[in-house]
């Protein structure tokens, strides 16, 4: 899910796995290979958690435009298709995500421990506020240049 095409075996995840009172809670995941899967968040609501996975998409298909074309006034058509994508890309994420959502425990034993829940779902919000304001500057900047502000 959210996966840049050009960046191969890299990919975001959004996991939901429940508490022992069989509340649903989220777990966002980037990965390079499936054996190098890293905890981006855990969230205690799919919001949060959609968002999240939103921004950090956003982040990784900026990181590789800006590879790609370091000097975007060099590449207007390039520029503006790449403004248009990422406008769309967070209503995109939350309209797939809410499709394959489900709010029944699917029956998995496969289990996983999240210490300290509460100080993990804080600093979980925080850091996407973070790489949120990040993509944002980005974007008002390339946005910017191009007049479309």
């Amino acid at each position: 899910m959210a996966k840049n095409p050009q960046e191969g075996d890299k990919s975001l995840t959004l996991i939901r796995g429940y508490d022992e009172n069989k509340a649903a809670k989220y777990i966002i995941t980037s990965s390079y290979r499936p054996r190098d899967e890293q905890i981006l968040g855990f969230f205690y609501l799919l919001e949060n958690a959609i968002k999240s996975l939103a921004v950090n998409a956003k982040f990784e298909h900026i990181t590789h435009f800006m590879r790609v074309h370091p000097c975007p006034a060099e590449s207007v058509n390039a520029a503006l298709e790449f403004i248009k994508f990422i406008d769309q890309l967070a209503f995109k994420i939350d309209q797939y995500v809410r499709k394959r959502v489900y709010d029944q425990d699917d029956g998995s034993e496969k289990t996983e421990e999240i210490e300290e829940p509460e100080t993990a779902n804080q600093k979980s919000l925080l850091l996407t506020r973070e790489l949120e304001t990040l993509v944002e500057n980005y974007m008002v900047n390339l946005k910017g240049h191009f007049g479309m502000i």
